[in-house]
């Protein structure tokens, strides 16, 4: 699904997409997916940086009333996708979309993660100084 998109110009980089998963809740895959969104270290394991996406959503079923961008079905593995652009800006630091992006007064270019990331070296380099 997400070449389709790509080839078709509608987003440029995986990072531009969101990803709905539509999984059975008796399939196999979706306890699968379930423990990797739900990883310790979410900033650095979590499922939309394995993917490379900026955002995922796993549920029960395909929402019908869009086919978004593209959406494709398996049906052996009882799995939809459905690939939509993210929502949100751009965080100028590691470019996922996000609508946390301008939160922070101090840093309005950057998601919150970033905010919080730069915020902590800023204290570290005052500390070493």
């Amino acid at each position: 699904a997400m070449e389709r998109v790509r080839k078709a110009d509608a987003i440029g980089s995986g990072l531009e997409a969101l990803l709905h998963i539509a999984v059975a809740p008796e399939s196999p895959l979706r306890e699968h997916l379930r423990c990797l969104e739900s990883s310790p270290q979410p900033d650095v394991d979590d499922l939309r940086w394995l993917l490379g996406v900026s955002a995922v959503e796993i549920g029960d079923a395909e929402d019908a009333s869009s086919d978004g961008l593209a959406k494709v079905k398996d049906e052996a593995m009882n799995v939809t996708v459905r690939v939509d652009r993210a929502p949100g800006c751009k965080c100028g630091r590691c470019w996922v979309y996000s609508s946390s992006v301008g939160g922070c007064d101090a840093h309005p270019t950057l998601c919150e993660r970033c905010s919080v990331v730069v915020e902590a070296l800023n204290a570290d380099s005052l500390q070493a100084a």
